[in-house]
């Protein structure tokens, strides 16, 4: 639809913004006039623990499956991995 267009309501032309559509009415006749403030959802803050698991390479091919699923298990997310001097780090947190 066009920005110039308009819904007809009974009560009150609503404008049609093609970025932000109309929120219609539960019995969908006619669009609802809602705030135009964008709904935010903010979750508390969460306090993590992190677990870092350092190996050469050919320990991580070794025990990746296992030992990954066994700390996954434990509730430990695996957030990154980094490879530097022959080593591989892995990077775990945990939300307490």
């Amino acid at each position: 639809m066009n920005a110039g267009k308009h819904i007809r309501n009974e009560v009150n032309p609503l404008p049609i913004y093609p970025s932000v559509p109309p929120v219609w009415s539960p019995d969908k006749t006619s669009p609802v006039v809602s705030s135009s403030q964008p709904m935010i959802h903010v979750e508390p803050k969460r306090k993590w623990r992190y677990k870092t698991l350092v190996c050469t390479p050919d320990e991580a091919v070794a025990m990746a499956e296992k030992t990954l699923n066994q700390i996954g298990a434990e509730g430990w997310e695996l957030c990154g991995t980094l490879t530097f001097d022959g080593k591989v780090c892995f990077y775990f947190k945990l939300n307490e």
